[in-house]
């Protein structure tokens, strides 16, 4: 049984991750720097340790005896890493680096790291884009996604730490928090259970992919079991849709 460190666990892809591993046979825990394990994760045997992420002492103790380590902690947002650049760089960029350093060490044997599957791409000359699609990310928060996605691949050639990278898609579901500037799908559904007319910006034509909750980590799951040979994927519905149309979010 492969035993699996989610970091950022208590999130909301990060504890559906958790649920879902433990159902698909793996032996799962929690890195979170919450005191405790959400209450709402069904799966009693997910073990948890509270932490820092940018604590190598705290990283250490969490990744001993770990096969593969789930990367869903993520210390700044879209709109934060637009405002703050070098932090972001400083807590992702260089504390993800130091995870990678920490993981050879520890021996592990597989990171798997949530990238975006529409930022880091830019404007793409077409759609759906595909992985073998340049990247050209203009906004910092791609730009570090695709730093990040480099040190991957340089510590799988120079020290064996085999990796793979999920570009996702737009996900929505359960536990997604309706607040702050990311996850337009709950934000819209909160302003209108509370009567309020939800804020579109631009003229409503921008197009996105968006992908239920359970059908994120089920491919996820479905890819890290079938251990291809291939470590880049797009993860996503493939279906466009757009803020809104005539009454209707589908183009």
């Amino acid at each position: 049984m492969k035993r699996c460190l989610v970091l950022g666990g208590n999130g909301f892809i990060g504890s559906h991750l958790a649920e879902a591993l433990v159902v698909s046979g793996f032996e799962v825990t929690i890195f979170d720097n919450r005191e405790q394990k959400r209450p709402d994760i069904r799966e009693d045997s997910i073990g948890y340790l509270q932490g820092d992420f940018l604590n190598e002492n705290d990283l250490a103790r969490a990744l001993d005896g770990t096969d593969y380590v789930f990367h869903f902690i993520s210390t700044t947002l879209p709109g934060p890493s637009l405002e703050s650049p070098v932090y972001d760089i400083e807590s992702n960029v260089i504390g993800t680096v130091r995870l990678l350093q920490q993981c050879c060490k520890a021996g592990v044997e597989k990171i798997i790291f949530p990238s975006s599957g529409g930022t880091v791409y830019g404007e793409p000359d077409t759609i759906p884009v595909r992985e073998t699609d340049p990247v050209r990310p203009v906004h910092p928060y791609a730009i570090s996604k695709v730093t990040i996605e480099m040190y991957l691949r340089s510590f799988y050639e120079l020290h064996g730490l085999d990796y793979l990278i999920l570009r996702y898609a737009n996900p929505y579901g359960e536990r997604q928090m309706p607040f702050g500037n990311q996850g337009v799908i709950p934000i819209f559904l909160h302003a209108i259970m509370k009567g309020r007319s939800p804020v579109i910006y631009g003229d409503g034509s921008m197009v996105r992919d968006y992908i239920y909750i359970s059908d994120l980590v089920d491919a996820t799951i479905a890819i890290v079991k079938k251990g291809p040979h291939e470590r880049l994927f797009n993860v996503g519905s493939w279906i466009c849709s757009c803020f809104f149309q005539s009454s209707s979010w589908r183009c």
